[in-house]
């Protein structure tokens, strides 16, 4: 079962039981898929609260970093990949 499969099964059982989910987790792309409401801490403190927009806008540059570094990190192993494919292709 794929990270993708577990959380379509998590959106899906808290939807038909009318539950909440507290998810932790440093992934924004999953933070931001599951989350209605999302907080960020710091050194044990709440420093943004919101949407995924609101929070991915907040003026705090911590968030920002993050955000950044976690898509640059993805972009990163997307390049990677298609190296990887395109010298597979080749030989």
């Amino acid at each position: 079962m794929t990270a993708f499969q577990v959380l379509d099964l998590l959106e899906k059982m808290t939807s038909l039981r009318k539950v909440s989910l507290l998810l932790i987790s440093h992934d924004w792309n999953v933070v931001r898929r599951v989350s209605d409401q999302i907080l960020v801490m710091r050194e044990g403190r709440v420093i943004a609260e919101g949407t995924a927009g609101q929070v991915s806008t907040a003026s705090e540059s911590y968030i920002r970093d993050k955000i950044l570094l976690h898509l640059n990190h993805q972009n990163q192993m997307i390049e990677l990949c298609s190296r990887l494919i395109s010298v597979k292709h080749s030989r």
